[in-house]
């Protein structure tokens, strides 16, 4: 009764590591529109009924509030749904140079992750 969705985020400029609210929002913003866009078709778009904020007791909502700010993951124990994810980081230089002379990338992914997951306070979001 479970189906498969794949798709894929883009992201192009810079992933600095270990950052704070303001940069993780600022990435959230960029995928926002993007997840927005995939809620909008097959087969996202025949449960849209989720994404009321406010249901009946007998009723499913993915909305989860953070402050004034409204999220719908698209990962929840609600439903069971479940993801899998894999990164291509693309940067200038011959091949390993990221892991060798590109920082601190397990604080770099971890910033990504950061800012796919819902916030868990209304502090871990910048206007």
């Amino acid at each position: 009764t479970g189906f498969i969705v794949r798709f894929t985020l883009n992201y192009g400029g810079p992933l600095k590591a270990n950052r704070g609210p303001k940069e993780k929002q600022k990435l959230r913003r960029h995928f926002h529109c993007q997840l927005k866009r995939l809620w909008e078709q097959p087969p996202l778009a025949d449960f849209t009924v989720w994404l009321k904020p406010e249901v009946g007791a007998r009723e499913i909502s993915l909305v989860e509030a953070v402050g004034s700010f409204q999220f719908v993951p698209l990962v929840s124990k609600r439903i069971h749904m479940l993801a899998e994810l894999g990164l291509t980081i693309l940067r200038p230089g011959p091949p390993g140079d990221l892991v060798n002379h590109g920082g601190d990338i397990d604080n770099r992914v971890k910033t990504l992750l950061d800012a796919l997951r819902v916030p868990r306070a209304p502090q871990d979001i910048v206007r």
